[in-house]
């Protein structure tokens, strides 16, 4: 493709720029959560722990406007153990003798861009923090943001 076809193709909204999160926001995300899920007492699944801080931190899947909300015979202790699908508990409800679960879906952090990815960030840091887990400072944090959107603009420029 032409670099003006490039451009139409992926420059929707030029009004509206937000950077892709970087792979290394992500990464410290992970290490965070496992270091948070260690903590507990006892300590918990990192899948556990992932849902509760996505669920706390992340942002809802939505569909035609809507926040996505799945129904699911799948009780919360289980559900909570499946990594590939962020939810939280809504609501319980009887139907024909059966419970049914009803869950809120989270997006994936691999679909997050910076901003999103900061807000979660922000958000396990001080989990981690009332914990009394150590974290990088506010300055750190802010300097990792800096480079994570350095990083991600060379890559953006690159494609």
């Amino acid at each position: 493709l032409l670099d003006a076809d490039k451009k139409q193709l992926f420059d929707l909204d030029p009004h509206k720029e937000v950077k892709k999160r970087s792979l290394s926001a992500n990464a410290f995300f992970h290490t965070l959560v496992q270091q948070l899920a260690q903590a507990q007492n006892p300590p918990i699944s990192l899948a556990a722990c992932k849902n509760m801080m996505i669920a706390a931190y992340g942002q809802p899947e939505y569909i035609d406007g809507q926040q996505a909300i799945i129904k699911s015979n799948v009780p919360q202790e289980k559900m909570q153990e499946i990594e590939y699908l962020h939810t939280a508990l809504v609501k319980i409800s009887e139907e024909n003798g059966t419970e049914c679960y009803f869950y809120r879906i989270y997006r994936g952090t691999h679909t997050y861009n910076n901003i999103e990815m900061q807000k979660l960030i922000e958000g396990v840091v001080q989990e981690c923090k009332d914990a009394g887990i150590e974290t990088a400072t506010p300055a750190e944090i802010a300097k990792m943001i800096d480079v994570w959107g350095l990083k991600n603009e060379r890559r953006m420029e690159r494609n």
